[in-house]
Formats: structure tokens, C-alpha cells, sequence
């Protein structure tokens, strides 16, 4: 079977606003080493905060070479700017998109667990039904996140600490692209995806 993989030229900085979602340049959401929109600028194309705050998406599709779902090692920082309102859980969830799946990351703030899925390509848990509490955080500094995968196995550290590991369903695709949605908004300090042998990076 092919698969068209439509790449994204890099970046894209994305609020999915309906019908229409509203489409920023990365030079916009580039801006002291950090990648992200602000709420002014959200505003300023007439997009309303209040009362159901938009989820931003920061895109970004290509072709990362022979780097595969089953080894590899993810490393980003992240933070939730926006928590007013009917986003005081803060909403955020980084997807490592692969060919014909993902792996999903859910962060909240405390206690908002429950509305969260954990995705890691064929294994799944909802928050409503696994104890998913150490992905909730504070967004009032930036969360350093980090996924491995190797033999079969996944496992999750949220600063520098290991909060979850995943034994079993973890299957191999190709590694084709990073998705990072935030409620309201929010921005990225660094991506990083390795195998040893495939490097991206990329520090804004």
C-alpha cells in the first residue's frame, strides 16, 4: 500500500478554530528561542478567548528518515500559557505521529486527569479508568518531557522523572511528524528525536 505523506514545510502554528481554522507563519510564532502564539496575537484575528478558549496546534510533517515507533528517544519542554476560564485544566497533549498511528502524551493541570488519553501507537489508557495522576503538572514553569522506546517497551519521564512505563502493544511505524495542541495556548522550547543513528532537533 502507499501512503502519501503530506509534509507541512516545517512548523505550522495552527488555531482550530470552526469551520475554518486560522493558519499563522512559523516566523510568527518564533520569538526568543521559543516557539508559540500569544493570546494577543490569537486575538488579533478576531478569535474569542471566552467563553470555549480555541486549541492551538503546532504542526510539523516530514520526512525524518529511518527513524521507527519501537526506537527511538523524544525530548521536548513544553508550557501552557493560557488557564483562564473553561481552560483552568490547561489541556495539552504532544503527539509523535507515526504512519497509521501516534503516540499521545496527555499533560493537565492537577487534578483534571480523568479527561486524559494515553496513546503509545497500539496501546491505549484513559484517564477515567487508569491512574494517569502523574501526568498532571504546573504549567507556571515549562514541563520537560521525554519518551523512550526500545525492545518492545515505552517509557515516559516528566522532569527528568520516569512517571510511566508501557509493556506491551507498543508496535513498530515510521516516525513522520510532532503535533503539540494546547487549550488556549502554548509554547515549545526545544524538540528533540533521536535513535543514534537519525537526529532531529531543533531549538526555535
Amino acid at each position: 500500500m502507499h501512503r502519501l505523506l503530506i509534509k507541512s514545510n516545517g512548523w505550522v502554528p495552527i488555531v482550530a478554530t470552526k469551520p475554518v481554522p486560522v493558519y499563522f507563519t512559523r516566523d510568527e510564532a518564533t520569538a526568543r528561542g521559543k516557539f508559540g502564539l500569544s493570546v494577543n496575537q490569537i486575538e488579533s484575528k478576531n478569535i474569542k478567548m471566552q467563553p470555549s478558549p480555541p486549541y492551538v496546534l503546532y504542526s510539523n510533517v516530514q520526512d525524518m528518515g529511518e527513524i521507527y515507533s519501537d526506537d527511538f528517544v523524544f525530548e521536548t519542554s513544553v508550557r501552557n500559557d493560557y488557564r483562564e476560564g473553561a481552560a483552568a485544566c490547561q489541556n495539552s497533549t504532544i503527539y509523535i505521529l507515526c504512519e497509521g498511528t501516534a503516540v499521545g502524551i496527555p499533560l493537565c493541570s492537577k487534578g483534571c486527569i480523568s479527561n486524559a488519553d494515553l496513546i503509545f501507537t497500539n496501546f491505549f489508557a484513559s484517564g477515567k479508568d487508569t491512574d494517569l495522576s502523574a501526568f498532571g503538572v504546573d504549567f507556571s514553569s515549562y514541563v520537560k518531557v521525554k519518551v523512550e522506546s526500545k525492545n518492545g517497551k515505552g517509557a515516559i519521564y516528566l522532569n527528568d522523572k520516569l512517571i510511566y512505563t508501557v509493556s506491551h502493544d507498543v508496535v513498530r511505524a515510521k516516525i513522520i511528524g510532532f503535533d503539540f495542541s494546547f487549550q488556549g495556548t502554548g509554547s515549545v522550547d526545544y524538540v528533540k528525536l533521536t535513535n543514534g543513528k537519525v537526529k532531529y532537533e531543533d531549538d526555535f
